[in-house]
């Protein structure tokens, strides 16, 4: 037997699992509601200078250099430590992904030592530049380094990593 996803529009997420002669089908929706009209976000820090846009997720930058990121976290991509699943206990598909519907404050930068292959967390300086990919993100600081996370597949992070990264970490030139 085999399980394979695919996401449809709309948030839904099928789930088939492929048995000899016989396939079940699954439909696990958002619970959060899609916003068809422009809405204010409920956000009480500094104003907003940039606002980049991912597949499932939105990151803004604040005047102060802080980023912001929020929604789906199933790939890393909003920089909390974790891609928000969680096992579900009524459900044949144990594995879901939790999102972020107001924005997290992404304070915390980290960078790997090439001889240890440790991560170390590094002071984060202020950010300049934001950018959100497909299921990635990409920011730059003050200094011009660079930081990346999310989904590594195909290098798209440019940490030579094909695995996904839930925490920001700084890319080597």
């Amino acid at each position: 037997s085999r399980w394979y996803q695919r996401r449809v529009h709309g948030g839904e997420m099928k789930t088939k699992n492929i048995a000899v002669g016989k396939v079940n089908e699954e439909v696990e929706t958002c619970s959060i509601p899609m916003i068809k009209d422009p809405t204010l976000i409920n956000y009480t820090g500094p104003p907003v200078i940039k606002v980049s846009c991912g597949k499932e997720f939105s990151m803004m930058l604040d005047l102060d250099g802080t980023p912001w990121t929020f929604g789906s976290q199933e790939c890393g991509q909003l920089g909390t430590g974790t891609d928000g699943s969680y096992n579900s206990a009524n459900s044949k598909v144990k594995m879901r992904n939790a999102g972020i519907s107001e924005p997290f404050k992404v304070s915390r930068v980290y960078e790997r030592d090439n001889r240890s292959k440790k991560t170390k967390i590094m002071q984060m300086m202020k950010i300049k530049s934001i950018s959100a990919g497909t299921n990635h993100a990409a920011m730059v600081d003050e200094m011009g380094k660079v930081f990346a996370w999310g989904a590594g597949s195909f290098g798209r992070t440019g940490l030579v990593m094909p695995w996904t990264l839930t925490h920001p970490s700084g890319c080597r030139a």
